[in-house]
């Protein structure tokens, strides 16, 4: 029968450092299930459960749905992309260091509320990280791309330098050029010479010479479209 021995100090200060580790949030993923579009925050719910280590075992449990977290909102300057976050929408739950409280409220620079560190309630939510097991569909290898999954895209070709709307088959008509086309297709229309009692046999050769002239390209050099 093996005897029993009382823990060394070094071992009752490693259970009692384990125990207060185990409580320090840092990052991990959720997942949003409330969303206010207004105040741009959610309330998400972490993905992974924690392990509140204690001197007999490791306690596995749910944690709790973490409410009015700020939403990361892509931008600089006056420069934004904007999407319509969603009820689903997994991302990267960023634990701050001290109470945001008071900056949630007011912004600026401001005293922590208290001075806890690393509470669950101090997070703030950067959309889009994902699991391996539901990676984005319509992930590009080669160009970027904005738009909604199975629907409207557009496309940055980096190879051609150019744009794509959807699934770009053709270059887009710009309205000063087709304009000016037609501009000259009426000109010309109009200054057409008509001969004298010949039934309109002469206006009818220069209307076919005008329409058989190739009109000048109406393309634009960089967007395609559908």
């Amino acid at each position: 029968m093996t005897a029993s021995r009382d823990p060394t100090q070094a071992e009752m200060l490693r259970a009692v450092l384990d125990h207060a580790l185990s409580q320090v949030h840092v990052a991990i993923p959720g997942v949003i299930v409330a969303y206010n579009l207004a105040e741009q925050k959610a309330d998400i719910q972490p993905q992974v459960k924690g392990v509140l280590k204690t001197q007999g075992e490791d306690e596995i449990t749910e944690l709790p749905v973490i409410p009015n977290v700020p939403i990361q909102m892509i931008g600089g300057g006056d420069y934004f992309v904007s999407m319509p976050h969603a009820v689903g929408d997994t991302g990267l739950l960023v634990i701050c260091s001290s109470s945001i409280d008071k900056w949630k409220d007011q912004g600026g620079v401001v005293e922590p509320f208290d001075t806890s560190s690393h509470r669950l309630a101090d997070a703030v939510f950067l959309p889009g990280v994902r699991s391996f097991n539901a990676p984005l569909a319509d992930a590009n290898a080669t160009d970027m791309v904005m738009g909604k999954t199975g629907a409207m895209q557009i496309t940055f070709k980096d190879s051609a330098d150019e744009l794509h709307l959807g699934a770009a088959t053709d270059f887009v008509g710009l309205a000063a050029k087709m304009e000016a086309g037609l501009q000259n297709i009426v000109n010309a229309i109009t200054n057409a010479v008509v001969g004298a009692a010949d039934g309109g046999a002469l206006y009818k050769t220069n209307m076919i010479v005008i329409l058989n002239n190739p009109v000048t390209s109406v393309a634009a050099a960089k967007v395609k479209a559908e």
